[in-house]
């Protein structure tokens, strides 16, 4: 005798054809496509850099510049990754105060643009040239893709002589860039440098000319701006899966991690999190202004 909750074939099929939409949804919602996105477990994501990050401490994914505020500055080690849009001048104000309090700022990008205008505004004096670097000596697999070695004596967590500190890795001998530029330093520290036979490839066509110089180009620089610091990197990515799975590069990353506990992803300014991630990211910033209010 058939019940209440018989259903017949068809009703299967939908509720099946409906759970599969639903997942769908949520996986589309929860994951991305965009280059650098730590929600992205391809080559061209970052999730293996959200990994490294976890593995050092509490890891805050922002998805507006008020989040530059949510905890102490000093211990944190906030990520610029080629942003799309410029800061506005508060936005901008928000980051600085973190540097000045004590954070320290990556900025990376094979870009002058956005991330100039905000180096500029926070005063820092290192710039993007914006150029391909090319280097046919010192490379991995292709000349637009220079090593870059580090500077002797020079670190990632100071802008002096480097100090060995207990427990903390030492800094990488070497990152590899994958199609960047290189960093004017302007007066900054320079932390690692190409080899002398490396060019700015001006007209970009893939060959040395008699107008371009070879020369050994700072990739990586670092400065200190008040209590805090900022770290220059002249290819964004330096940071994707694919060369995050070079020991090189897995290196760098983790000397730049080292020495923080709280670790701040800025994707205010670009592409990278999915619908659902922000979305929950907002319901729990709701949570947490309600209950402190």
């Amino acid at each position: 005798m058939a019940t209440d909750f018989d259903l017949s074939i068809p009703q299967v099929v939908l509720a099946a054809l409906a759970a599969s939409v639903l997942v769908v949804a949520v996986l589309a919602g929860s994951s991305s496509s965009a280059a650098l996105s730590p929600y992205n477990d391809d080559w061209d994501g970052a999730s293996d850099f959200r990994s490294l990050a976890s593995e050092q401490g509490e890891v805050v994914l922002a998805h507006e510049t008020g989040a530059y505020d949510s905890g102490a500055a000093n211990g944190t080690v906030a990520f610029v990754l080629s942003p799309d849009s410029g800061y506005s001048s508060s936005e901008a104000v928000g980051v600085s105060r973190f540097v000045r309090n004590g954070g320290t700022l990556v900025v990376a990008s094979d870009s002058e643009s956005h991330a100039n205008e905000l180096l500029s505004v926070l005063g820092a004096r290192a710039r993007l040239d914006g150029r391909p670097l090319r280097d046919p000596r010192s490379n991995y697999r292709t000349p637009a893709m220079p090593v870059a070695s580090r500077v002797p004596n020079a670190s990632l967590r100071s802008n002096g002589p480097a100090r060995p500190r207990p427990g903390v890795p030492d800094d990488a001998d070497s990152v590899t860039l994958n199609h960047g530029t290189a960093v004017e330093p302007n007066g900054a520290t320079v932390v690692y440098n190409t080899s002398g036979y490396a060019y700015l490839d001006t007209d970009r066509n893939g060959r040395l000319d008699p107008s371009e110089n070879l020369t050994s180009a700072p990739v990586v620089t670092a400065e200190r701006l008040g209590a805090g610091r900022v770290v220059v990197v002249s290819d964004s990515s330096a940071f994707i899966d694919a060369m995050v799975e070079d020991g090189r590069n897995r290196a760098f990353v983790a000397a730049l991690l080292s020495g923080h506990d709280r670790v701040l992803l800025d994707y205010s300014h670009a592409a990278g999190l999915p619908p659902l991630v922000v979305a929950l990211l907002v319901v729990r910033e709701s949570a947490w202004l309600t209950l402190t209010a």
